[in-house]
């Protein structure tokens, strides 16, 4: 009976040594990644007194997240009527492997928004800072 637990001894140390290394192994190089969308900050909101046409010219400008790991994504607009929705959005792509610059982006843009109504419209723009409001005459 002496070799019998012999070998359950070297058994179970060997187990116990395979899972340690299979542990540290999975550690080791674990990536870790996120991505998705915010809604970025904007500080530079512009619309004219009047437009003319169907044309509402548009300048906004602002800043995306915390670092470099940010990026401009898209702007987004919807029209009820003479009510326009407007939300500048980011993206974020951040993996645990990569080192970012602290400085967010920085954007500065013009769009024109479209409506085929004349008179007073209304612009709501949500910013990360919270609903931007401002208005136009067309003609």
């Amino acid at each position: 009976m002496p070799i019998q637990k012999q070998v359950r001894c070297v058994y179970g140390k060997f187990t116990a040594v395979l899972a340690a290394g299979l542990m540290l192994s999975c550690a080791v190089g674990v990536e870790e990644y996120s991505e998705g969308f915010l809604l970025a900050t904007v500080t530079t909101f512009e619309v004219p007194d009047s437009s003319l046409a169907d044309s509402i010219h548009i300048h906004l400008a602002g800043t995306i997240g915390e670092s470099s790991a940010y990026s401009f994504n898209r702007i987004d607009t919807a029209r009820t009527g003479n009510l326009f929705q407007v939300a500048v959005w980011g993206q974020y792509k951040e993996s645990s492997k990569e080192v970012y610059d602290p400085v967010p982006p920085s954007f500065d843009t013009s769009f024109v928004l479209r409506s085929p109504l004349q008179g007073l419209h209304y612009i709501n723009l949500n910013s990360l800072g919270g609903l931007l409001r401002d208005s136009t005459t067309v003609y």
